[in-house]
């Protein structure tokens, strides 16, 4: 279980990182970044984190001469994922309200924008601000940061335990 807060720990603090670098680069600020490369990145730090975890605990637990099985390598990652999860959780709470405040209203600002190209009624963008501007400044978002760190980190721990499992030895 070391291993599974280790690198927990030290995925999320790359995540933390990685936001604060594009944070620095202007794309929270002046511009948005491809939400499909931005979260890549994020998704990739999520798979090294889990992979590290579960080899460097196959690898200790062959020293020691102990089973390192499917079930053992999955809870590893669901470990991993859950130090992540609750870690993420703290950070995103941490970076959208101290260390850039006014990340919500540039959120919302550009999708505004982009409705408004789209020709939707001035209406419908004011009630969809307001509803999600509940969302970015309520609890909801950690709710939904946490969820969206776990879940993909167990399905990811699914298939991942089936590489990283000790190979079992036929005699």
């Amino acid at each position: 279980m070391k291993n599974a807060l280790f690198y927990g720990l030290l995925a999320s603090v790359a995540n933390f990182g990685y936001s604060y670098f594009l944070l620095s680069l202007g794309y929270y600020t002046d511009k948005m970044g491809d939400p499909g490369v931005v979260g890549m990145v994020g998704f990739i730090i999520i798979i090294v984190g889990i992979g590290f975890a579960m080899r460097v605990g196959r690898d200790q637990a062959q020293e020691e001469g102990l089973p390192y099985g499917y079930g053992k390598c999955f809870g590893v990652g669901v470990m991993t994922s859950l130090v992540m999860a609750i870690m993420g959780t703290v950070f995103a709470y941490i970076f959208y309200n101290y260390v850039h405040p006014g990340m919500t209203d540039f959120i919302l600002s550009q999708q505004a924008n982009a409705m408004a190209e789209q020709g939707a009624p001035q209406e419908q963008i004011a009630k969809w601000s307001e509803v999600m501007r509940g969302i970015f400044e309520g609890p909801i978002l950690l709710v939904i940061s946490f969820v969206f760190t776990l879940l993909p980190g167990t399905l990811i721990s699914l298939v991942m335990a089936l590489v990283f499992k000790a190979k079992t030895q036929e005699t």
